[in-house]
């Protein structure tokens, strides 16, 4: 698979079995390279970029994977080898022989890209450990090293894995997703192997200042590297401990040096303009630094020459550039930023490691949640500072105009945006920084994809003032509220719009006379149309027809569309039209075009109709797949089926996770509905039915009342009552209900399917059922539980698909297999060929005609319990309520169940007396006859 010499990818999560294909690698060889592993915090898109990125410069011949990369990377150009945990019994390891010649590759940090990959040799490291060491004096006898870095990151690989290797010190080592669980384990692993060395970045030193404080008189140094090093976070961190600031080691290092270039020892600061910088303290042995224009180059015996499959990156006297500006001070090496991150405005420079500062000082609660981006202003051909702060309620937020005003205040800034973007938005570097030319990137994806839109709607001036002054008091006059920069940007956009500027007037003024230019809104009523579209079940919706809207039209004045749309419930669905605004434009895929096309139904809705049916009925008992806002596919959703529906057409090529209905809490749903009200700035108007659930809809906006016998949860509103409703709701919210175009649409569309359906198969009796037969016929949609393709295909099987079972559709085809899969539901019709109800939504049957009985016995279509808990990388956070949910549900089910047979049984007693009272009808009718 692979020739000695070859480069060897490791993806492993921390462990043993890590370690020893490592060192089995480099014995048999090969030149190892230590790969990212994919972490819930970091895109799963950008790391499969990444990943790819890398086996392309490295060369990589052969990866050698643990389980849940080999799931990840099924498709890879490269040989894959998985290779499970081998179980390491500790007590019978034995040393392996020494190994004097090799080379090894690791990686650069990422900061300004993807990362790449560099080659140093044995006789490389030896000479760098040396140096290093004659600084650190660690000696094999006395000192341990206790770690939770990773080892594909060149602190955790050098520092905490190759080094302490050739020096033969021993190592505490911990998989870093467990210590981020339990930050205590590292003071207890410390205490209980008597480690006296430790690394860590900054933000481990901050995480550590909140854990129970302990006594560690082993320690002898606490370095830290790799990231910015805060001596307010030192100074809290020894305080915290009680020690002395002595045992702080600030330290400069990179992998282009193998690792350290500067190593300090105490809390040693420089005030260099606005921000106080730490000391790296001085180079290590054999390392040389200068500064050109700022900038730091480094050359010392074991640095870089050039990157794997490029060229030298030297400069004439053996120096190479590091990207990071800094100061020489006596000796000491003051780093103050990345060359990367300085924005340049107006002429004047700032750094955004600065304005990240700045902004953690004005806002603690959002460290580690913001990242200063720079992005370009075409309107004035400079640059400006965006900043980037993510949030669970990103879009309720309204205090960016408080941030931003500070900022300008503290750094002197002219203009600067403060933008709040959903979870997840921000791009994170292996090492956990933010990889500011990504989240540039997204930003400007996202403006992008805005800006289409609105040109797609013939463009609006208003809404580009709005975007451009989210922040400032529309009401003031404009000198007053908006400075010299930001009154140049005013200016062009209103010059676009044929508006003269002046001075006194304030954005609101602007808006106005945007209307009378007829840049905002089209007066002619008659000439724009209220949408209602519907995710409430259809039975609720039936009794509607066109004359109920053009009453409703006559009533506004205005035309009136009806829509129903087959959608998931809101949880679902507005975690996806976060995906679709915030996330989809970085993907750049046609398989969206479904996605699109139902969502913009929503967001070109005047009101949106739910009900209790659709809502709280039907969810607890079904599995939803979500858009991952992580990017990831999660296994699972490859055995969820799905009934007819539109919307889930291409889900089987898209980044999906799993949420069970029955982990979204009742009162959930309101807090829900109002969120997605708020954020599509769209009324929800809710429909309620079923008196099991009255303590969650008890203040909803309809319940409908009937006084004839029908069953409960299948009632149709009053279309009467249901326009009077609409009608008040619209009257209610006057301008701020949206109006659109007239469009050509019907004016009553309701043909979608009923409500949402969708459930998760049982993996182990699909198995079972196809290792039976040889063919097969897929009923139902290709999205819907793709899993069992792909089984058929990996048994070398062959299968065909049917869009229905309906004996017509499936009964010519049936030559043609042995067994049907209805991966689409099933209902009442009767077939004569072997059949399995994978999607089960009635309870008549599951299966048919099929040649074994114990697969005719088998479920194939999970239960609400038994599906898989809530994904991680959706919108949502909140805490399950399972047993409640599914005990609420049961209730409402059963009662329907009773009401259903009570009612069956009146019904049937009535027919029985209809037809006896029409037996003596016609026995008195003929006995007039024969008289």
């Amino acid at each position: 698979m692979a020739a000695p010499g070859a480069v060897v990818g490791l993806l492993h999560q921390s462990g043993p079995a890590l370690v020893l294909d490592w060192l089995a690698a480099l014995a048999a060889g090969f030149k190892p390279l230590m790969m990212q592993y994919p972490t819930k915090k970091q895109s799963f898109q950008y790391w499969s970029e990444s990943v790819s990125n890398t086996m392309a410069l490295a060369e990589v011949s052969l990866l050698l994977v643990d389980t849940h990369c080999g799931g990840l990377l099924e498709n890879s150009s490269v040989s894959t080898l998985c290779i499970p945990d081998p179980g390491i019994d500790h007590q019978t390891a034995a040393p392996i022989e020494v190994i004097e010649q090799f080379s090894i590759l690791q990686l650069s940090s990422g900061t300004t890209g993807h990362r790449k990959a560099m080659e140093f040799t044995s006789q490389n490291l030896h000479k760098h450990v040396h140096d290093y060491n004659e600084d650190l004096r660690l000696m094999p006898e006395s000192d341990v090293i206790v770690s939770w870095l990773p080892l594909y990151h060149d602190m955790g690989y050098v520092a905490c894995f190759v080094m302490p290797l050739l020096l033969k010190i021993p190592v505490v080592m911990m998989d870093p997703m467990i210590w981020v669980a339990n930050p205590v384990m590292l003071f207890d692993a410390i205490e209980n192997h008597h480690g006296t060395i430790c690394y860590m970045p900054n933000f481990g030193y901050e995480i550590m200042s909140k854990a129970t404080p302990r006594n560690l008189p082993s320690m002898k140094r606490w370095v830290s590297c790799s990231e910015p090093v805060s001596p307010e976070t030192c100074r809290k961190f020894v305080a915290h401990l009680n020690i002395p600031e002595t045992l702080i080691s600030p330290c400069y290092a990179m992998a282009e040096n193998i690792f350290a270039v500067a190593l300090g020892r105490g809390i040693s600061t420089l005030k260099i303009g606005a921000t106080e910088v730490i000391s790296c303290g001085p180079t290590i042995s054999g390392v040389k630094i200068k500064l050109v224009d700022g900038e730091v180059y480094v050359k010392s015996p074991t640095s870089l020459i050039n990157y794997v499959g490029t060229s030298d990156i030297r400069d004439e006297d053996g120096y190479y550039p590091t990207g990071d500006l800094g100061v020489m001070q006596s000796g000491q090496v003051y780093i103050t930023g990345r060359k990367g991150d300085l924005l340049i405005q107006a002429g004047k420079k700032f750094m955004l490691s600065d304005i990240d500062l700045a902004v953690n000082r004005l806002d603690p609660s959002i460290k580690g949640r913001s990242a200063a981006i720079q992005i370009p202003d075409p309107r004035l051909g400079t640059q400006k500072a965006c900043i980037l702060v993510e949030d669970s309620r990103f879009f309720q937020k309204s205090n960016g105009k408080e941030l931003a005003e500070g900022i300008k205040d503290i750094l002197g800034l002219e203009q600067v945006e403060v933008r709040h973007v959903p979870p997840r938005f921000l791009t994170k570097t292996s090492s956990g920084k933010f990889n500011r030319k990504k989240c540039a990137q997204h930003w400007l994806q996202v403006e992008q994809a805005r800006a289409q839109a609105s040109a797609e709607n013939g463009g609006d001036a208003t809404e580009e003032l709005r975007k451009t002054f989210p922040s400032v008091d529309w009401d003031l006059p404009c000198v007053e509220v908006l400075d010299s920069l930001s009154i140049t940007v005013l200016r062009l956009i209103i010059s676009d719009a044929n508006i003269a500027f002046h001075r006194e007037w304030s954005l609101n003024r602007y808006v106005q006379a945007l209307g009378k230019e007829g840049k905002t809104r089209d007066d002619d009523h008659s000439q724009q149309e209220f949408r209602i579209v519907s995710l409430a079940d259809s039975g609720v919706i039936k009794s509607i027809t066109e004359a109920h809207l053009e009453e409703l039209s006559r009533r506004l004045g205005l035309r009136v569309t009806f829509e129903h749309v087959c959608l998931p419930p809101s949880p679902i669905i507005l975690s996806d039209l976060i995906f679709q605004e915030y996330f989809m434009p970085r993907a750049n895929s046609e398989h969206f075009s479904v996605i699109n096309r139902h969502l913009n139904k929503l967001r070109n809705a005047s009101v949106i109709v739910v009900d209790d049916t659709a809502e709280l009925f039907y969810p607890p008992t079904q599995v939803y797949t979500v858009l991952s806002h992580n990017f990831e596919r999660d296994a699972k959703a490859d055995l969820v089926t799905t009934r007819w529906q539109r919307y889930p057409e291409n889900h089987h090529l898209l980044p999906l996770t799993i949420a069970s209905g029955c982990d979204i809490p009742f009162n959930h749903y309101n807090n829900t509905q109002s969120l997605l009200s708020e954020y599509l700035n769209t009324p929800i108007f809710r429909i309620c039915q079923i008196p099991e659930f009255s303590e969650f809809t008890g203040d909803w906006d309809y319940k409908i009342e009937t006084g004839k016998e029908t069953l409960r949860g299948d009632l149709s509103v009053d279309p009467d009552v249901f326009v009077d409703h609409i009608e008040s709701l619209l009257k209610r919210q006057g301008q701020s209900v949206r109006r659109f175009p007239i469009s050509q649409r019907n004016q009553l569309d309701v043909v979608d399917l009923a409500h949402y359906c969708s459930h998760y198969a049982s993996k182990e009796s699909i198995d079972k059922l196809i290792s039976t037969y040889s063919r097969f016929c897929i009923v139902g949609k290709t999205a819907s539980a793709p899993y069992i393709r792909k089984k058929i295909e990996l048994e070398n099987k062959s299968y065909i698909y049917a869009p229905s079972y309906a004996p017509e559709v499936i009964g010519p085809l049936k030559d043609q297999f042995d067994c049907a899969l209805s991966v689409g539901a099933m209902g009442g019709f009767k077939v004569d060929v072997p059949i399995a109800g994978i999607m089960r939504t009635g309870s008549r049957w599951n299966t048919l005609n099929l040649s074994d009985p114990n697969l005719a016995n088998l479920k194939y279509s999970e239960t609400a319990g038994a599906s898989p808990p809530s994904g991680s990388d959706w919108f949502y956070d909140f805490k399950p309520e399972r047993r409640a949910t599914l005990s609420k549900v049961k209730v409402a089910r059963e009662n329907r169940n009773d009401y259903t047979r009570e009612l069956k049984v009146k019904r049937e007693l009535e027919k029985k007396m209809r037809d006896e009272a029409k037996a003596v009808n016609q026995l008195k009718r003929a006995a007039r006859l024969a008289k």
